[in-house]
């Protein structure tokens, strides 16, 4: 067990390193930090990471800190061909980013064939001949809690630089600009409509509520209401019937964290644009499925927020009073001088 700063793993020069994140676009995401503070650490190594079909898209954002990304697919088939892939880089160590048990990593960490495997300490921790101590899941944040990760690399997390981050280019920023057209607003607010899942959708009539009372109350405000293509529909009916304007549905999920890069601030149930948020520094209102009370919510990290959570089976039992009160505390709070000016 390794609990304190040391350079534990016995590594090659240069280092070979390959890091296990094959799940949601939400845990690729909150990753950013623990490797970006790896490659600061080891400049020299090759850094590859194994993503799903789920979070492949996260790529371009992984560009900057890694050297390869590997896709697992979970048909049986595809198998052998990752395994040659993985093994003929004869890594020195693969790092299992979860914090929860996963047949599916323990599967990729043998495919692997690294000489050492690490990971946190957890029901699965036969499979690792290196471990780091967990932390307390219902108090600690995600992000605080892979970073134990670090440990053996001789870093700190506690002085470490977990700072969340999706890499742009000023040509990416540019053509967000362009599709969402010039600003007519003191701000502009970001309202993401859905989550990965029905039970993560708000419902028609709260966010119609919730766009009249913000045009009353926030007359300064400029809304921008996203949607993925399941929810275009939806998006085109809630924004003819408040009259806000509706951002492109695009097909890719980085010309859509381009685009939310050009907003102030942000209104969504908890999805991955919790976590893009948080990397461009939006102050947020997240709306959270909380069922499990020993788990702490995938909060923004690091970002000025209100968490409205639920343990109803439906994010749409959250009060359309108690949203309206939160986003109204979080444009009062955070850009009350904004909002003065425009009067």
């Amino acid at each position: 067990m390794v609990e304190s700063p040391a350079p534990e793993i016995p590594l090659s020069s240069p280092p070979r390193i390959v890091l296990l994140r094959q799940d949601k676009i939400g845990d690729a995401l909150i990753s950013i930090p623990v490797i970006r503070a790896l490659r600061r650490k080891l400049p020299e190594a090759r850094i590859d990471v194994i993503l799903g079909t789920k979070n492949r898209a996260i790529e371009p954002a992984l560009l900057p800190f890694v050297d390869h990304i590997h896709v697992y697919h979970k048909k049986l088939y595809m198998l052998p061909r990752l395994a040659r892939d993985l093994r003929m880089r004869r890594y020195d160590v693969a790092i299992d980013l979860m914090d929860n048990p996963s047949v599916t990593s323990s599967a990729l960490l043998r495919l692997s064939g690294a000489r050492h495997r690490l990971g946190i300490d957890k029901n699965n921790a036969g499979v690792y001949t290196y471990l780091v101590p967990p932390r307390d899941r219902a108090t600690v944040h995600i992000v605080e809690r892979i970073a134990q990760l670090l440990l053996p690399f001789d870093i700190d997390p506690a002085a470490a630089d977990l700072r969340m981050e999706y890499p742009l280019h000023e040509a990416d920023r540019a053509l967000a600009a362009e599709r969402l057209g010039r600003r007519r607003g003191a701000l502009r607010l970001a309202v993401n409509l859905a989550g990965g899942s029905p039970t993560r959708y708000w419902g028609r009539d709260n966010f119609i509520g919730l766009l009249k009372n913000l045009r009353v109350q926030f007359p300064g405000v400029e809304v921008m209401l996203f949607a993925d293509r399941h929810y275009a529909d939806e998006q085109a009916a809630i924004a003819e019937l408040v009259g806000v304007r509706r951002a492109p549905v695009v097909s890719g999920f980085h010309e859509f964290a381009a685009m939310l890069s050009q907003c102030d601030a942000l209104f969504t149930p908890d999805t991955s644009a919790v976590h893009l948020g948080a990397a461009f520094g939006l102050p947020q209102v997240a709306l959270y499925l909380h069922r499990v009370k020993s788990l702490l919510p995938w909060t923004p990290f690091g970002t000025p927020h209100i968490a409205l959570t639920t343990d109803a089976p439906h994010i749409s039992s959250i009060a359309r009073s108690e949203a309206q009160a939160a986003l109204a505390q979080l444009l009062h709070t955070h850009f009350s001088d904004k909002l003065r000016a425009r009067h």
